[in-house]
Parts: structure tokens; sequence; C-alpha cells
């Protein structure tokens, strides 16, 4: 009798294990170079609720915010997607263009310039731009799912305000080691900055010891990194423009088999609440960093005279990306 009820208890542990390990949850970890309070990290925790409601439980989401899976690198996190490492992440088209000199279209100076240009080249899903970046990524062991804003990239300084092209130099500003252009953008090649890669988690602090004396980035960017706490003055120059990419590691989207296109519904969903909060919170944020700092909001000549600075730009990196590439984003020569 023993033997019986020990074998039935086994094998009532035994289908008990089948069933959890059948109704475990496929886990995604989702990485994003953004920290806890921008709209991306919420577009990445909504991505979550809409996957888990849409598969009935069947996938759960991990995210991870300031690339925190690779210690806060963002060349590293971008490898760990391409190995497999990270199934899916949310990364700035900045932080990618490291990989292919053509990615760095979507940041050229003055070549989006309202969100009306965003919406019609990078939002726009069959438009020729859109679909160029999406096989460049794909070339680039990325899988690009979706696309969301980051918004324009405004230049922040502890010096003093900065109203012209020539209020830049000399001041050392930290751009992204990741974004080559931008070197020769905010350095000699442009606006005669002294620009310094430093890695997104640690800018703050290099702000705050005076290793730099400003940065750039958007608004919801510098507010989910409080950059506002250790920067005195902001210039809206609008002459920036960063995308964000949600990209998946070819490995999980394989894997992902006949699920990949409601993994890529929820993703678009979720990208494109994005798109509407970031907007809708600039000027919320704006108010919110005048309290504390001094906001410039550049007249059109004003604007005209960046423009004039950035023009060698063109001549530096037409070629690296590409006739073709830059005519489908609206710049012929």
């Amino acid at each position: 009798m023993n033997k019986r009820i020990l074998a039935l208890v086994l094998c009532l542990c035994l289908c008990a294990a089948v069933m959890t390990t059948a109704s475990a949850a496929k886990v995604i970890k989702l990485n994003t170079s953004w920290g806890e309070n921008s709209s991306v990290q919420k577009a990445a925790l909504r991505f979550g609720e809409l996957l888990s409601e849409q598969s009935g439980g069947a996938y759960e989401v991990r995210v991870y915010p300031s690339n925190q899976l690779a210690s806060g690198n963002q060349q590293t996190a971008v490898e760990m997607v391409q190995s497999g490492d990270i199934e899916m992440s949310m990364f700035g088209m900045t932080v990618l263009s490291f990989l292919d000199d053509r990615l760095a279209v979507v940041n050229m100076p003055f070549l989006i310039n309202s969100y009306d240009d965003a919406d019609k080249y990078l939002f726009d899903k069959s438009a020729e731009s859109r679909l160029a970046l999406d096989s460049i990524l794909a070339e680039n062991g990325m899988v690009s799912v979706a696309f969301g804003e980051a918004g324009f990239r405004q230049i922040t300084n502890s010096k003093h305000v900065i109203a012209s092209p020539e209020d830049l130099k000399g001041l050392k500003i930290r751009v992204l080691s990741t974004c080559p252009m931008f070197f020769d953008l905010y350095g000699q090649g442009g606006l005669g900055a002294d620009a310094t890669a430093i890695n997104m988690s640690e800018v703050f602090t290099a702000l705050q010891q005076g290793v730099v004396d400003g940065q750039e980035n958007a608004v919801d960017t510098a507010k989910s990194y409080r950059l506002n706490e250790v920067q005195d003055y902001l210039t809206c120059w609008n002459g920036v423009y960063d995308a964000v990419a949600f990209v998946a590691s070819p490995v999980f989207w394989d894997q992902a088999g006949d699920d990949a296109a409601m993994i890529q519904a929820c993703a678009e969903q979720a990208m494109q609440e994005q798109i509407a909060s970031c907007r809708a919170s600039v000027e919320s944020i704006l108010a919110e960093f005048a309290q504390t700092m001094t906001i410039t909001e550049l007249t059109d000549e004003q604007i005209a005279a960046f423009k004039t600075a950035v023009e060698p730009v063109y001549d530096l990196w037409f070629d690296k990306i590409g006739a073709d590439l830059l005519a489908k984003f609206g710049y012929v020569r």
C-alpha cells in the first residue's frame, strides 16, 4: 500500500512540475538607454503590459533602464542584443550609429526640422527612408521592430548663455562616443567646442564635478537623468533630432516564430503612445527647468547662423552616408 501511495505522490509531483513548466511565461529582457522617469522607460513598461495581455500571460517582459544589463555601457548593450544575450532593446539612433556610418543620417544637423518631418521620414513604415533604416539595422545584426521619439536634442552648459555658434567655442561638451558624427558637429569641424566622450551613466557626475561644461540631449532624457540639477543654461536650437529604435536580437526573433507579429504589434502601439507622450511633455519639462535654469529660445536669424556653421559637417559626411540615403530624407546637393 505504501508503495502505491508513494508512486501516486511521485506521479502527482511529476504532473505538477510538467504543468508548471508548461505554464511558465517566456521572459523577454528589455534594455533601454534611458532613465526610469523617461517616456521611453514608460513605453517599455507599457509594451510589457500589452504583450502580457495579448499573449494571455505567455510572455513576461523584464525592463532594465540605463543599460543596466551592460553596466551602463551603451556599446556593450548593443553588442549583447546582437549576440542574443539581450532579447530586445530601445536605443537612440545616436547610440547605434557607431555600427554603420549610414545610421548617422537621422541625426544630421537640421535634416529633420519638425515633427511632420519625423512622421514622414521615420514613423511612416512604408517610407523609403524608414525601409532603408530597417534594412541597415538588419545588416548590422538587429531586427527593427518599431520606432519611437527621443526628440530634439538641446544644448545645456554651466558657463553662460549660448545664443550663437561662437558661444560654444572652447566649451567642453559631452557627446556620445557611439556617434562619431557628433565629434565633427560639436567639435572643430562644426561648432568649435571641445567634444568629449562620456558614458551616459557618468554624465551627471562629470557635469557636477566640472569635468565637462555641458552636454546635449532631448529634454526628456535630461530630466530622466536629473541633468537640470547640475546645469544652469539651456538653449533650444532644434539642430539635431533623435529617434528611438526598438530592436530585437535575431536569435530571439527567430525563436518567436508566429508570435513575432503579435510582439511587433504591441511594440508599435507602445511606441505610438510614447511619441504622443514625448511631444506633449516638452513644454512642461522646459517650464520645470526654467525654475532653476536660464532657457534660451533662438530666433530664426540666430538659427540661420547655426545652420551656416554646421554646413561643413555635410561635406565630411556626405560620402559616408551616401547621396541616395540622404535624398530619401530630403537632402539633395
